[in-house]
C-alpha cells in the first residue's frame, strides 16, 4: 500500500504516484501475488495497523466524492451485507462516525427521506415477513438494542411520540374482547394468582352455607365480555358474587365512589343475563348481615 511507501504528511509527485499505481496493477494480475496479498488485508493486525495510520486523517470533499462514485449502483452480495450489518451491530453513529460526522450522516438521511411518504405496510407483507422470520434465530438487530431505552434510540421528541403512538395502539388492541381475554389469561397464568384473604373467607362461608353452589373463578378460570368475576354459580343459576377489597376499589385508586363502583360492575354482567352481588371487604366483619345479604341473594329469582 502506498500508505507504507511514504510517510504521514509527505506527497509524491504525480508522476512517481502514477507509476507506482502501474507497478502495483501488474503484480496484482499475478493469481499467487493477488492471494498472498488479500490474505494480509484481511487479518485484523493489517487492520489495526492500517485503523492507527488513518486516526487523524480525512478525507477531502474531492475524494468522498470519487469514492462515492466509485461504489455507487455497485453490486454487494448478501454475504458481504451481512459482515457489514455484524460489524456495525450495537454502534452508533458517533461510535462510527464522531460526533460531526454522525450530525452530518442524520442530517443528510433526513435531507434524503424529505417528501417521502412510507407506504403502509399491508397484511400480505405482513405475513410475508411473518413466514421469513418463523422457526429462525432472533435477529441481531435485538442484541443491539439490548438494555437501550427509547430515548436513546430516537431522542426526547421521538421517544414520547413512539410511547405515544405505542399507548393508542394498546388503547385499540385492548377494545378487542377476544385480544383482551387472551392477555389477560395469559397475566393470570404467568403470576400464577390465588384467592387472597378476603375471597378465601368467603369461599369458606359459600360452601359452609350452599355446597356446591358457587366456584372461585378469579385466576382467571373464566372471563365474560372481558372481565373476570370472583364467584360464579356452577348450578343453573346466572348468579356472580364479587369480592371487593376497600384498597383496591376505593375511590383513591379508582375515582369512583362505592356506588359508582358496584353499578359498573353489576351492569356489565347484566349484559350477559348475570344478576350480581358485590361484597364488600369490610362486610366481613359482620357476619350476621352477610349471612342474610348472601341468603337473599341466593334465593332470589332472575
Amino acid at each position: 500500500m502506498l500508505i507504507g511507501i511514504y510517510k504521514k504528511n509527505k506527497k509524491l509527485p504525480k508522476k512517481s504516484k502514477r507509476k507506482l499505481i502501474e507497478a502495483a496493477k501488474k503484480r496484482w494480475q499475478n493469481p499467487e501475488y493477488r492471494k498472498k496479498q488479500l490474505k494480509i488485508f484481511r487479518s485484523s493486525e493489517y487492520r489495526e495497523k492500517q485503523s492507527e495510520l488513518s486516526k487523524g486523517r480525512r478525507h477531502t470533499e474531492e475524494t468522498k466524492n470519487k469514492i462515492g462514485n466509485a461504489h455507487r449502483n455497485k453490486i454487494v452480495s448478501e454475504e458481504t451485507k451481512r459482515k457489514q450489518s455484524e460489524s456495525h451491530m450495537g454502534r452508533t453513529y458517533i461510535e462510527l462516525f464522531g460526533i460531526e460526522g454522525a450530525k452530518k450522516r442524520i442530517k443528510k438521511q433526513k435531507k434524503a427521506l424529505k417528501g417521502i411518504k412510507k407506504p403502509p405496510r399491508t397484511k400480505e407483507h405482513t405475513k410475508k415477513i411473518g413466514d421469513v422470520q418463523r422457526g429462525k434465530p432472533k435477529p441481531l438487530v435485538s442484541k443491539a438494542l439490548k438494555g437501550r431505552n427509547y430515548i436513546s434510540l430516537f431522542g426526547i421528541a421521538g421517544a414520547k411520540k413512539k410511547k405515544k403512538k405505542i399507548s393508542v395502539g394498546n388503547k385499540i388492541r385492548w377494545q378487542n374482547i377476544e385480544y383482551k381475554e387472551k392477555r389477560l389469561k395469559s397475566m393470570f397464568n404467568f403470576y400464577n394468582i390465588f384467592p387472597n384473604k378476603p375471597e378465601k373467607k368467603l369461599n369458606k362461608r359459600l360452601n359452609h352455607m350452599f355446597p356446591n353452589e358457587y366456584k372461585f373463578v378469579g385466576d382467571g378460570t373464566t372471563f365474560i365480555g372481558g372481565k373476570c368475576p370472583d364467584f360464579i354459580n356452577i348450578n343453573g343459576q346466572k348468579k356472580i358474587i364479587e369480592m371487593n377489597g376497600n384498597y383496591w376499589h376505593g375511590k383513591e385508586r379508582t375515582g369512583r365512589t362505592k356506588k359508582q363502583e358496584e353499578n359498573q360492575r353489576i351492569k356489565h354482567f347484566a349484559k350477559y343475563g348475570f344478576k350480581t352481588l358485590i361484597i364488600w371487604q369490610n362486610e366481613l366483619k359482620n357476619i350476621k348481615q352477610l349471612k342474610k345479604k348472601l341468603i337473599e341473594f341466593h334465593n332470589a329469582n332472575i
